[in-house]
């Protein structure tokens, strides 16, 4: 099933004052293009954060990594509901950091884990099987 989506795009020239211009894009799947690296959700050019193993039962590593020295960073893990879990606030003097976790008490899901430092903000994803 196609659908269509229209996009609206406002255009301001410096010899118009305004113009406005319709674009109709026909896709197969609006969802179809979104995906998911293995490990990493979003990232920035200057930091990272990988979940090692992913999926898990609750017992995992994050491994940070920044172009420069992570100084002071916090690590923040919300379930799919936005409810916080677990909030820390580190501090390291290294570009690389490795945190190991223990959330074995958790339920089956998907949760999200961000990274924030003074470099950027990233966030991953960390999904917990009971197998």
């Amino acid at each position: 099933m196609k659908k269509t989506i229209s996009i609206l795009i406002l255009l301001i020239a410096v010899k118009f004052l305004s113009a406005q211009t319709s674009v109709s894009l026909e896709l197969p799947n609006p969802c179809s293009n979104l995906s998911i690296e293995q490990n990493q959700f979003m990232q920035n050019e200057n930091l990272s954060v990988t979940v090692l193993p992913n999926p898990n039962t609750g017992q995992f590593e994050l491994e940070i990594n920044s172009k420069v020295e992570l100084g002071r960073f916090e690590i923040s893990i919300v379930n799919a509901l936005g409810q916080l879990l677990y909030q820390e606030k580190f501090f390291s003097e290294s570009k690389k950091c490795v945190k190991a976790f223990d959330f074995k008490d958790l339920q089956p899901g998907v949760y999200s884990v961000s990274l924030s430092t003074e470099v950027g903000r990233v966030s991953t994803k960390i999904v917990i099987s009971k197998n």
